[in-house]
């Protein structure tokens, strides 16, 4: 079988495109989109946070905000790396074999990304537990993994050849990274999902229906971004002639990034859905011949979800009372307030 000509206008001593040349490239190729579109992805939710909640606490506009700048920049150096690969080194697969600045972009930057989420979360689970154990539990593999992450970079760097760098990986290290990730998203999962619907009141149908959604949102969050770790880790072992491994790690960043946007302005779509409503009806007319012995009173009232300083869930509930009326048809009932709810971690 002949030998591939290296491409039109190579340079002399390049090596030949292989036939495999898709199964090199793909998981880059692929990787550097899929991130590209999550930043869009991102970029409008930030947009969305800064029109809907202008009143946020600082702290949570910093943290927004930083996170949005900090994904920005490694999405230019997303771009920088594709650009060497494909554009400058395109059909030179010296070039090809150089990580160029891919180790900070990828597994570095995804480590800072993904704690400070992590620690999102962990801040929440504490403001609904009051408990510094789970939570500083979570942290810790939160931490942890993300120093195995910085690791991994950083020997990736070091050995500056993806051809040989499976022979240099640090597997102890590939291990805490991403199966530390998988394990601190499902603590997350299951404690925010445990906490709040150890708040639920059956009897408030609103709050129940609330509070549904919002574990819901935070398992299927949590639960791609642990997925995408354990998916990355089994492609290692799985198919250990190729790199397609590496894909998800691009944009595993983005994915935390979009969560923590998420938990955000689900408020916003939340409050659209169960808006404040108040009903009073007082049986029949006081132009009834026969004013009846008693009257049941449907009251319709509201009750708060505190979600952060200037924005609530209003809950809706009915009460059903039943009192002894007067000569008049008017209801005479004792309803006794509602009992607070608890807050939602913001």
């Amino acid at each position: 079988m002949a030998t591939p000509a290296p491409p039109p206008g190579a340079p002399p001593g390049l090596p030949p495109v292989p036939p495999n040349i898709a199964t090199i490239t793909s998981p880059f190729m692929f990787g550097i989109l899929l991130n590209w579109t999550l930043f869009g992805v991102l970029a409008v939710q930030v947009y969305i946070y800064y029109l809907c909640f202008p009143s946020d606490k600082r702290v949570f506009k910093w943290l927004v905000y930083s996170v949005f700048v900090f994904e920005t920049v490694q999405t230019i150096l997303c771009g920088v790396d594709a650009w060497y690969w494909f554009c400058a080194g395109y059909g030179n697969l010296i070039k090809f074999s150089n990580p160029y600045i891919s180790a900070f972009d990828s597994p570095m930057m995804s480590a800072v990304i993904s704690v400070v989420v992590q620690w999102f979360f962990c801040y929440r689970i504490y403001s609904l537990s009051k408990s510094w154990l789970l939570a500083s539990l979570i942290a810790a593999i939160s931490l942890t993994q993300g120093v195995a992450s910085l690791i991994s970079g950083i020997r990736g760097h070091i050995v500056g050849n993806f051809s040989v760098a499976r022979a240099h990986i640090d597997l102890v290290a590939l291990y805490i990274w991403l199966i530390g990730s998988a394990a601190a998203d499902t603590m997350v999962a299951v404690s925010m999902s445990w906490l709040l619907m150890r708040s639920n009141r059956p009897e408030h149908r609103q709050t129940s229906d609330i509070l549904y959604r919002i574990v819901r949102l935070t398992v299927e969050t949590n639960a791609v971004s642990a997925g995408l770790a354990l998916i990355s880790l089994i492609l290692y072992f799985a198919i250990p002639t190729a790199s397609y491994f590496i894909c998800p790690t691009f944009f595993l960043g983005k994915i935390y990034s979009n969560t923590l946007l998420v938990a955000f302005n689900n408020r916003f779509f939340l409050t659209r859905q169960y808006p404040a409503t108040s009903h009073i009806s007082n049986g029949p007319s006081l132009n009834s011949r026969n004013p009846p012995s008693a009257t049941a009173v449907h009251i319709r009232t509201t009750q708060s979800v505190t979600l952060n300083d200037a924005q609530t869930f209003d809950e809706a509930y009915n009460l059903d009372k039943v009192g002894r009326a007067d000569e008049f048809g008017n209801a005479a009932v004792d309803i006794q307030p509602p009992p607070p709810t608890r807050g939602l971690g913001f």
